[in-house]
């Protein structure tokens, strides 16, 4: 998924992540706050993992694959991918891993590079050299070996992030990419950072009790009340219009079940000519219960010199019967969804729905508050933890603007984990959105006029482009699986 898609979502609502397992442990150790340093010039903006407190600057145009996987004693937490012309592929991973007790860090690349003589038979190791990392005791090895009768290149960066546990940056590539990957390499490790915990675990632990009550509180009659008339927003790049996205609200049944229904649809026409139509639907019982979403995002990827208009899906989807929940993601046009493991939801469980109403549910908006939920991440088929925080009245926000005339501002933030910069959305007395914002992405209200004189062309060109393309991938999906998708 873009940055666009996920901040698209992030900044419109107030949306919240779990500990399905714990964030490294820090306590004692100096390290960097939330992106303080400068940006490595020529890579990617930073990818922040909040639950896990580190920022790394992906290569230009490489995949970005967050993950929570167990990979023997390493904890995968994130892959980058870059496909190379003749199907082989660079690869650069985060992972964490815990050790019994502290070690020089010369004697853990020993440790390592001995490892990976067993692990290949006839590896290579070229060179292994302890230094600083992100302002910590760290090292870099370089080995090579021999795999399906090809030559790879491995480097490691090893980082201690305190109390025996370690960040590992592994880069794998073809070995002839040996001069431009090193460099590269040393680029992507130099934008690495440790981030300072924004809410100690004492104060995680009381949000996500105070969450657990609020939830709790919510009622039937509250939920209806709750409902929001439709909002239309612009969405803004650096200060240019993009796009926008329209929120309905509205009390619907399902399967014989009383509840609420949430849609959202959007477009955006981004700088790099890529056109994006976003589909949400998230339906949620009145006893807090059943819930069921569909999440769909379609890109259009203009044609290039050497590749034709192709299209891009996104499609999550989940199921949830009381404190069960299934799942699936499709990431792939031409691929079948891939299933997750059922969860068995925790009390602090935020559904979907709840996300996009909470500014009206809390009740009065002028008390400040801290609220900890776990939310459900496809991207890591995973629950994650988030803390929103309630800052009440404001006099002034972001862009500028000075509120008069008696109208009164709130401002609502919500972060990631314990790490992780804030995203900001500030909301009238109703609720109603006034802005919201992360990074250069804004969000802020608009009329229907406008975007149809922006907007309508273009979307109905794309529309009927999308529906030519989707139609041809139906054929293709009927003949490699004999079905449609």
């Amino acid at each position: 998924m873009s940055t666009l898609v996920v901040v698209v979502s992030l900044t419109y609502s107030v949306l919240a992540q779990s500990p399905a397992s714990q964030p490294v442990d820090r306590a004692g150790d100096a390290v960097a706050p939330a992106r303080s340093a400068a940006l490595i010039p020529g890579l990617e903006e930073p990818y922040i993992d909040g639950t896990y407190g580190f920022s790394i600057q992906p290569p230009p145009g490489w995949q970005i694959v967050p993950l929570r996987k167990q990979d023997k004693n390493d904890l995968v937490l994130l892959r980058m991918l870059q496909i190379l012309p003749d199907g082989r592929f660079s690869e650069i991973s985060v992972r964490q891993t815990s050790l019994p007790q502290r070690q020089p860090m010369n004697e853990l690349l020993k440790q390592r590079a001995g490892e990976l003589e067993l692990q290949f038979s006839n590896a290579k190791i070229h060179s292994q050299q302890a230094q600083p990392i992100a302002g910590r005791p760290g090292g870099c090895l370089t080995a090579s070996y021999w795999r399906e009768n090809r030559e790879h290149l491995r480097i490691e960066a090893l980082v201690d992030a305190g109390r025996r546990q370690y960040i590992r940056l592994i880069w794998v590539s073809p070995l002839e990419m040996r001069a431009e990957g090193e460099a590269l390499f040393a680029r992507v490790v130099a934008s690495f950072q440790l981030l300072r915990d924004q809410v100690t675990e004492q104060e995680l632990q009381t949000a996500l009790h105070a969450g657990q009550e609020w939830l709790e509180a919510i009622t039937a009659k509250r939920l209806h009340a709750a409902l929001l008339a439709d909002e239309l927003l612009r969405i803004a790049h650096a200060g240019k219009t993009i796009g926008f996205i329209r929120v309905q609200q509205v009390a619907e049944p399902f399967e014989k079940r009383e509840g609420v229904r949430v849609r959202e649809r959007g477009w955006t026409f981004e700088p790099d000519g890529r056109i994006r139509r976003i589909q949400n639907s998230m339906f949620l019982s009145d006893d807090l219960k059943h819930e069921r979403w569909r999440t769909s995002i379609t890109t259009l990827v203009p044609r290039r010199s050497d590749a034709l208009q192709t299209l891009e899906v996104l499609l999550e989807e989940g199921l949830r019967t009381d404190r069960y929940l299934l799942s699936n993601q499709c990431y792939d046009l031409l691929a079948p969804a891939v299933e997750n493991p059922s969860l068995t939801l925790p009390k602090t469980y935020l559904s979907r729905a709840l996300v996009r109403m909470m500014p009206r549910l809390v009740g009065d908006l002028s008390k400040t508050q801290r609220l900890g939920f776990t939310y459900f991440d496809h991207r890591k088929a995973d629950l994650v933890l988030r803390v929103v925080d309630f800052r009440g009245p404001v006099d002034s926000i972001p862009d500028g603007a000075i509120l008069s005339g008696g109208s009164r501002v709130f401002q609502i933030d919500e972060r990631e984990g314990l790490a992780s910069n804030p995203s900001e959305l500030f909301v009238d007395e109703k609720g109603r959105t006034v802005l919201a914002r992360v990074g250069k992405l804004t969000l802020t209200p608009t009329t229907e006029k406008e975007m149809e004189e922006l907007f309508l062309s273009r979307v109905t060109a794309a529309e009927a482009t999308m529906t030519e393309l989707e139609a041809q991938a139906n054929e293709a999906m009927q003949g490699r699986f004999g079905r449609k998708p």
